[in-house]
């Protein structure tokens, strides 16, 4: 159980679609059931602050999707999301030097993996935490 600002617990438990979605609510989502409880006024602190907070549950997922790599997929959905606006094919493109280097794939792997993607013409901000995961692990797995 957490108290953080406003707007940061938003983004912890946006979806997919929201102007709030952003990668810290894929990576917390994957791990992590999270849910706003509770508002607490900004009276409630000295010095006042300007903005409300929110207590926030934490509930670890009993099961999730393995990863190949927990550290890789952070690189990866934070890469991704530097292009939230484009659709997943142009941003794995636009991420692609930095992905290649990281996940060690040839250009021709990679193209490969890609062009096989299912969700290429999704918005990156559209893609949930799921499909997220099945993506990485598409690009990562070990031939």
């Amino acid at each position: 159980v957490l108290v953080f600002q406003k707007e940061f617990a938003e983004k912890l438990v946006a979806w997919p679609g929201f102007r709030e979605y952003c990668a810290l609510s894929v990576l917390t989502q994957y791990f992590f059931e999270p849910e706003i409880v509770q508002v607490v006024s900004s009276k409630s602190f000295f010095p006042v602050p300007k903005e409300e907070s929110r207590i926030v549950v934490l509930k670890r997922h009993k099961k999730f999707p393995l990863l190949k790599d927990t550290a890789l997929f952070e690189f990866f959905v934070k890469t991704v999301f530097r292009f939230r606006n484009k659709n997943l094919g142009n941003a794995l493109q636009k991420s692609r030097q930095f992905l290649l280097q990281k996940m060690k794939l040839s250009e021709k792997e990679f193209g490969k993996r890609a062009s096989s993607l299912a969700l290429l013409e999704e918005k990156v901000n559209l893609v949930s935490v799921q499909d997220f995961v099945k993506i990485f692990n598409r690009l990562a797995e070990k031939q």
